[in-house]
């Protein structure tokens, strides 16, 4: 980790957390114990300060990558494994992270109003 900790910035291994705040504010919705709108919220939430500390996806991925391995998962297989899926969202024709800009006015992105469950 000490080694990443250079190549990091001051953002360190914060897409980590905020990939797993979006991911237990998923699990929230499907349990039934947030709504859609709470969701989206919380979600845009984490997306505005993701852009507001990295400048790039590719930023973002290698501090993911860091915060994954500080979490512990940082088996040769597992590293591997995220390594790939991080390298393909940056770089195939398809990819998410290729296909959606960085700098995407979120100020502008509704949150959802629609609720499926209320």
């Amino acid at each position: 980790m000490a080694s990443q900790a250079s190549q990091l910035g001051p953002a360190g291994v914060l897409a980590y957390d905020i990939s797993r705040s979006v991911n237990l504010a998923r699990w929230g919705y499907q349990a039934g114990y947030l709504t859609g709108s709470e969701t989206w919220k919380l979600v845009m939430a984490s997306a505005r300060l993701a852009q507001s500390r990295f400048d790039s996806w590719d930023a973002y991925g290698r501090s993911f990558l860091a915060g994954r391995d500080f979490w512990g998962g940082a088996s040769a297989a597992s590293r591997a494994s995220f390594e790939r899926e991080v390298h393909g969202l940056l770089t195939r024709p398809d990819g998410a992270w290729r296909v959606q800009p960085w700098r995407e006015d979120l100020s502008a992105t509704p949150v959802r109003a629609a609720d499926t469950r209320a």
